[in-house]
């Protein structure tokens, strides 16, 4: 309410014979049984009460907008703790899947649940559960052996080899040594993508390691047509 609609609220009070009679007793006494000077008095202390009673509104109404705000957020991450991460990939918001091994009574009274983000991450894990063991391979491509030991041990190491060998190597034996790298290399190259996506370090790690694929891919093509155009070109 502003300023004009209050002094219309007071006037229509005055004129309407519905004055606040604490606040009219109030300002005639003040006057000294003057009328006019107890009107004008009324205006003022009235105008008065209806600001404070505005500003007072107006910090209540301040102070529920913060709590819904406050409660909102409480809410929020009270739904992101409830999110774990995949038991297997480490990804977070893992709900689609869930596996209890133990119940809570037997577990020491702690949630010994397991979750999943899909079939495939629980399968992997429930293998490695029942047979103790994945192979090399499979765990190569799914990225277990974590980046950094993925990428320098089983990529960057043996690509640098590879690269030296096919620079020194006479042209007849550069095919077959391209071949047996490209077996070896791509699904390394998936794992280092696959680890990158589950690591939890710096993310420029994983971007670095991710760029780094992306050459890798560039350059196995620029290899693919090195040996076509050899032999047909």
């Amino acid at each position: 309410m502003n300023e004009e609609e209050i002094y219309e609220l007071i006037s229509e009070e005055i004129e309407s014979s519905s004055r606040k009679k604490g606040i009219w007793t109030k300002a005639f006494s003040e006057a000294e049984g003057d009328e006019q000077k107890a009107k004008a008095l009324y205006i003022k202390y009235r105008f008065d009460q209806i600001q404070d009673s505005n500003k007072k509104k107006e910090v209540e109404e301040e102070e529920l907008e913060e709590e819904v705000e406050e409660e909102v957020e409480e809410e929020v991450e009270e739904e992101v703790e409830e999110k774990p991460r995949c038991f297997y990939c480490k990804k977070d918001n893992a709900l689609f899947y869930v596996f209890t091994p133990y119940t809570v009574a037997n577990s020491g009274g702690k949630d010994r649940s397991e979750y999943f983000c899909n079939k495939t991450c629980f399968k992997k894990k429930l293998r490695g559960r029942v047979f103790r063991h994945e192979s090399w391979f499979e765990k190569i491509i799914d990225g277990d052996f974590g980046l950094a030991k993925t990428f320098w041990l089983f990529y960057f190491i043996p690509n640098g080899l590879l690269n030296f060998l096919t620079r020194t190597v006479p042209n007849e034996q550069y095919d077959w040594i391209f071949g047996l790298s490209s077996i070896y290399l791509l699904p390394v190259m998936l794992g280092i993508w696959r680890s990158a996506d589950r690591y939890e370090g710096s993310k420029i790690w994983s971007f670095l390691a991710k760029f780094s694929i992306i050459l890798g891919i560039i350059f196995f093509i620029f290899g693919i047509i090195i040996v076509f155009n050899r032999h047909y070109g």
